[in-house]
């Protein structure tokens, strides 16, 4: 689950690097001001990062804790 968050944080942060082909309805919509703010992406992908990073350091814990002590 933290690896695939932390793909997730990759996309998120390259995903405003790639170039937006812009239709009429985008434009209606800016032109009639509907359109909600955009969610910033540094944002998103700072979040999945540390959820996945914070995934993994449990797993890590955990799995040093098991190893430590083996089921009897």
């Amino acid at each position: 689950m933290g690896y695939l968050l932390l793909v997730f944080a990759v996309i998120a942060f390259v995903w405003d690097y790639f170039p937006s082909a812009e239709n009429e309805l985008d434009q209606i919509l800016i032109e009639l001001e509907e359109v909600p703010p955009p969610i910033n992406s540094y944002i998103v992908s700072s979040s999945f990062a540390i959820v996945g990073v914070l995934c993994l350091l449990f797993y890590w814990k955990k799995k040093a804790s098991f190893s430590d002590n083996p089921p009897s």
